[in-house]
C-alpha cells in the first residue's frame, strides 16, 4: 500500500504552518526547490497539490529570473502540474519563462491565450500557433497582431480553415500581405477586396490579379448603375489639377505632385507620398489613369518624377499598362486604397526625393508660389 506524504514533508510550508510568503528571501529560496522535489515524485493526494499550487502560485512572480525559467522548463514536462500554475507561467511577462507553457502545456485558459496571442511578440506567438489545439478566439487574436512567422503557421496548417473575418482580419494588415501575399493567396486567405485594397503591397505576381478584380468590379459597378449622359471633355476643376500636377513634377516637387494627387483623389498624404516611391511606379500610374490624365501628360510626369530610376522599357511597359487599364479600374484600386493602413515610411521603400538633393533648390522655390485653385469635388468622383 501507497504510504500518503504529509504536506509537510513535501513542501518547506503547508498551508497550515509556514508563515507569510511576502519576505523576499523565502520568495529568492523556497520555490526552485520546492518544484524539484514535487516533479521527481508522483502520486500526490489532492490536499498535498493544493499545497504546492497555492505555495507557487503566490512566490512564482518574486522568484529570481533564471530561477523562473528552470522552474518552467520543470513543471511543462511534469503530467500532474497543477492548471493554475501552468497559467501563472504561460503570463509570465518573461518570454522564456512562458514559452514552454504556451507551447506545451495542454490545460491553458483559453482567455488567456488570447489575451496573450494579441500582445505576444513572433516568439511567443509561433509557439502558440503551434499548439496541437486552437480555438477560433486565439486564432482570431494572432491574425490581430501575430507576425509574419506566425501567420505562416496558421496558413500551412491543415487543421486550420480560415473564417471570413480572420481572412479580413489579415487583409487589412498590409505587413502581412506584402510578406505573405503568395502563401495567403493560395489558401484562398485573400479575396478579391483584400487584392483590390492592398494592390500597393503585393508582390508582382498578384498585382496582375488585383487589376482583374478590379475590371471586373468596374463591370458590375457600371452593369448596376443606370446609364447617364457623360460628359466627355474634363470639367475646369479636372484640367486645372491636371496642370498643377504636371507643372509640380516639371521641376520635379514631390512634396506639391503628392499635395496634389491627395486633394483630386482623396487619398490621405501617406499614401500619396508612397506612391512617389521608387517601388511604387505602378500605383502612380493608376492614380494617374483614375485621374483622368492622358497619354502625353502621364508620359511627362513619370519621365520627370522616375525617370532618373527607370530604364526606357520599364517606361514603356508602365505606359502600356495606363493605356491598358480602364478608369473605371483605376477608380476601383484608388477608392480602396483610402480604407487600407500604409505607412508611408516603410523601411524597404526608397522614396525618389532621397536621390534629388541637388533639386531641392528648386522644388524649395516652387513651394513658395501660390497654389492655384483646384475648385470644389475631387476628380475621380466627376467620372
Amino acid at each position: 500500500m501507497r504510504q500518503t506524504q504529509n504536506p509537510d514533508q513535501l513542501l518547506p510550508y503547508s498551508s497550515a504552518t509556514r508563515p507569510e510568503l511576502n519576505e523576499s528571501k523565502t520568495a529568492l529560496n523556497v520555490l526552485l526547490p520546492a518544484v524539484e522535489l514535487f516533479v521527481s515524485k508522483s502520486g500526490y493526494t489532492t490536499e498535498e497539490t493544493k499545497v504546492f499550487s497555492e505555495l507557487a502560485c503566490n512566490l512564482i512572480v518574486k522568484t529570481p529570473l533564471e530561477d523562473r525559467r528552470r522552474i518552467a522548463s520543470l513543471l511543462t514536462r511534469y503530467a500532474y502540474t497543477p492548471a493554475e500554475v501552468l497559467n501563472a507561467l504561460a503570463a509570465d511577462e518573461d518570454p522564456l519563462t512562458a514559452y514552454p507553457a504556451l507551447r506545451y502545456s495542454p490545460d491553458l485558459s483559453v482567455d488567456l491565450l488570447a489575451a496573450r496571442a494579441e500582445t505576444a511578440d513572433d516568439a511567443l506567438g509561433k509557439a502558440i500557433a503551434n499548439r496541437t489545439s486552437l480555438t477560433d478566439s486565439v486564432i482570431t487574436a494572432l491574425c490581430k497582431t501575430g507576425g509574419p512567422g506566425t501567420i505562416r503557421i496558421l496558413l500551412e496548417r491543415d487543421d486550420i480553415t480560415l473564417s471570413p473575418t480572420q481572412k479580413a482580419l489579415l487583409t487589412r494588415r498590409s505587413e502581412i500581405v506584402k510578406s505573405l501575399g503568395l502563401e495567403m493567396a493560395g489558401r484562398d486567405a485573400l479575396d478579391s477586396d483584400g487584392l483590390i485594397g492592398q494592390f500597393l503591397h503585393l508582390p508582382p505576381s498578384l498585382k496582375a490579379k488585383a487589376i482583374a478584380a478590379a475590371e471586373t468590379a468596374s463591370l458590375i459597378r457600371t452593369a448596376q448603375t443606370p446609364p447617364l449622359p457623360r460628359r466627355q471633355s474634363l470639367n475646369t476643376a479636372q484640367l486645372r489639377l491636371q496642370g498643377a500636377i504636371l507643372k509640380a513634377a516639371m521641376v520635379q516637387n514631390y512634396r506639391r505632385v503628392s499635395d496634389y494627387m491627395a486633394q483630386g483623389l482623396s487619398l490621405p498624404q501617406t499614401v500619396t507620398d508612397m506612391l512617389l516611391h521608387i517601388d511604387q511606379s505602378d500605383g502612380l500610374t493608376v492614380a494617374l489613369k483614375a485621374l483622368r490624365m492622358d497619354r502625353n501628360r502621364t508620359t511627362t510626369i513619370l519621365i520627370r518624377m522616375l525617370g532618373e530610376h527607370l530604364s526606357l522599357n520599364e517606361i514603356r511597359l508602365l505606359l502600356r499598362f495606363h493605356r491598358n487599364l480602364s478608369a473605371g479600374a483605376a477608380e476601383i484600386l484608388v477608392g480602396r486604397w483610402s480604407m487600407q493602413p500604409h505607412d508611408a515610411n516603410n523601411g524597404s521603400a526608397r522614396s525618389v526625393h532621397q536621390y534629388q538633393e541637388s533639386k531641392r533648390s528648386r522644388s524649395q522655390q516652387a513651394d513658395r508660389r501660390d497654389r492655384p485653385s483646384m475648385g470644389a469635388g475631387s476628380v475621380q468622383k466627376t467620372a
